[in-house]
């Protein structure tokens, strides 16, 4: 768990990684990955693998979404990906403690003959 740019405490991980992707250490810039939730790509490209961020914490889900998308595009990162496609977003609460969990989901890709 880490502390996401804009404050929320952020969960990363890959669901699913292809076969021949490795996770490294940002082996793609965060900053140039685009995240799609209703366009996607018209050029080719390779599924690298299915990923979620959960963040923690008491706003709303316009608050977090910013931190969500971060931690989506560290993880893309470390897949080499240039892209996120598929994007989702939920939440539910946790009653004991008031709190509200937020998830995003996406697919990490890598785009053939990136512009």
């Amino acid at each position: 768990m880490g502390c996401a740019p804009n404050g929320s405490y952020v969960d990363i991980e890959t669901l699913y990684a292809a076969n021949d992707v490795t996770p490294d250490s940002l082996v793609t810039d965060p900053n140039s990955i685009q995240i799609l939730t209703e366009s996607y790509p018209e050029r080719s490209y390779q599924s690298l693998g299915d990923i979620r961020a959960r963040a923690y914490g008491f706003g709303s889900m316009e608050s977090v979404r910013a931190d969500l998308n971060w931690a989506l595009r560290q993880e893309a990162a470390r897949l080499g990906a240039d892209a996120v496609i598929y994007a989702k977003y939920g939440n539910r609460t946790i009653r004991e403690m008031s709190a509200i969990t937020y998830d995003a989901t996406g697919t990490a890709i890598k785009l053939w003959n990136p512009q």
